[in-house]
């Protein structure tokens, strides 16, 4: 089950820098949530575990170990990731933190965003092509869909994680993974 987080041979300081990233972040979370009567123990720990996957997937997707794991296994396990990744956006507003307009437009924005950018696949052209789609997805979050200020991070590092982290081959070219065994036909 841990190699969905760290891949199969995370290093120690990988692993120290991804577990510290999403705890710092996590608690960083809790400290900016506003203060409202309707923000108790239950959304705090809810937001806590949300920052703590988001802060520490942005770090983990940037290692070799989860980015050789992912990329070495079949293409369709790429976009069930980022579809799954619906849960933090609706727990999110479930839990009064978090417009649904901004779930609709985040969950939409990162899904076809990245899914462009795994179809892609070739380092030349991906990396580029996620800092742009990235570049696009904040500037339209921060200026149709920007929550109170005490979640903005949210929607960054939703972004940051899904488009530029997880989407692109960090390592293609020079990677230990095995070759997809569903490539794209040329």
């Amino acid at each position: 089950m841990l190699k969905y987080l760290y891949g199969v041979r995370p290093t120690r300081a990988e692993l120290i820098l991804t577990n510290l990233t999403a705890i710092v972040t996590g608690m960083a979370a809790i400290f900016m949530l506003p203060a409202r009567e309707d923000i108790g123990i239950m959304t705090q720990c809810i937001v806590f575990a949300i920052a703590l996957d988001l802060g520490g997937g942005v770090v983990a997707n940037a290692t070799r170990s989860t980015n050789d794991w992912y990329c070495s296994g079949p293409l369709w396990l790429r976009f069930v990731f980022l579809a799954l990744h619906l849960t933090q956006p609706l727990l999110m507003a479930l839990t009064a933190t978090l417009p649904w307009m901004t779930v609709g437009y985040l969950y939409l924005y990162q899904f076809c965003a990245g899914s462009v950018v795994i179809a892609i696949r070739g380092r030349g052209f991906q990396m580029p092509l996620a800092a742009a789609l990235l570049t696009l997805g904040l500037l339209l979050y921060i200026t149709f869909f920007l929550p109170e200020p005490g979640v903005v991070w949210f929607g960054v590092l939703y972004l940051i994680k899904l488009v530029m982290m997880f989407s692109v081959d960090h390592y293609a070219g020079f990677s230990t993974a095995k070759p997809n065994p569903f490539p794209n036909p040329e």
